[in-house]
């Protein structure tokens, strides 16, 4: 009866700690997590597409292959620096977050077309 007893105090003890951590952990302010994301999806489907169109007129793809290598080096580059400078990681957009998000797409897209990659 009395390991009975203890069992269930134990039981109780710990379910009691799952909650109040839980309750804790979701009523923390998120407000201060702030989540940098970026998608590059649209930008190289559009020099895919490029390459396809030069493909379908006859005309040469290698310059325009060329352009897509330099634009994906271009891209990781940038965004290296930027999570270096945030010092927090980039996710992708298509990623869903509890809390802040930050948008750098329209940035690097800007950036990509200062250098003529767009």
């Amino acid at each position: 009866m009395i390991e009975l007893i203890k069992n269930i105090l134990i039981t109780v003890i710990v379910s009691l700690i799952v909650i109040v951590s839980y309750d804790k952990y979701s009523s923390k302010d998120n407000k201060n997590d702030e989540f940098i994301v970026f998608s590059g999806k649209n930008i190289i489907e559009y020099k895919k597409l490029q390459i396809k169109k030069a493909l379908l007129n006859n005309e040469d793809t290698q310059n325009k292959e060329k352009e897509l290598e330099e634009l994906i080096k271009t891209m990781d580059l940038l965004l290296e620096d930027i999570s270096k400078t945030y010092n927090k990681p980039i996710y992708q957009k298509e990623m869903i977050f509890k809390g802040k998000v930050r948008d750098i797409t329209p940035y690097i897209e800007k950036a990509l077309e200062k250098k003529g990659l767009l």
